[in-house]
């Protein structure tokens, strides 16, 4: 069904840190999106999407990383959710 293609709310992977090769427990959930789309023309990243995925975000239990990976570049930028849940769109 073309409703399973849009509904999307989630997250796409879930990280959990390591040290001295022993897991912590302590883990954060990531957001991973790639393209043009994530860079603004001055070269700045951002991170866009609509109401209900930052209210989602917004109230995880665990701390939300969002991955952007830039093709022009080929590059990894992650940016932490307080920068991206302050600005929830009305």
């Amino acid at each position: 069904s073309s409703d399973l293609l849009h509904n999307d709310l989630g997250n796409d992977a879930y990280l959990e840190f390591v040290v001295e090769e022993s897991a912590t427990g302590c883990c954060v959930a990531l957001q991973i999106k790639s393209g043009k789309s994530f860079k603004s023309e001055s070269g700045r990243f951002r991170f866009q999407s609509d109401k209900d995925h930052f209210e989602y975000w917004s109230s995880h239990t665990l701390p939300v990383l969002a991955i952007i990976y830039d093709p022009e570049t080929d590059k990894l930028v992650g940016l932490t959710s307080q920068g991206i849940f302050d600005k929830i769109p009305p």
